[in-house]
């Protein structure tokens, strides 16, 4: 299921990705911390990154909820 998963978030947001599983279970069920790796590259603070890339979920019926937390993405 994670492999699923993950595949359809990096086909979104049209990059790789580590996909984990937060420590604490409110934050949802996967996390990514993409927007801190792609923070250098595009120049921009990873909490604005993270905002962005989940605004790209809006249409995405696989996730009851998609939340940018501190830089972390939480699906």
């Amino acid at each position: 299921m994670q492999n699923l998963v993950k595949k359809n978030i990096e086909d979104i947001l049209e990059t790789s990705l580590v996909l984990e599983k937060p420590k604490d279970i409110s934050l949802g069920h996967y996390a990514t911390p993409v927007a801190f790796s792609l923070a250098k590259e595009l120049r921009k603070s990873p909490m604005i990154i993270a905002d962005e890339l989940a605004s790209k979920f809006t249409d995405c019926d696989m996730f009851e909820k998609i939340e940018a937390v501190k830089g972390f993405i939480n699906f």
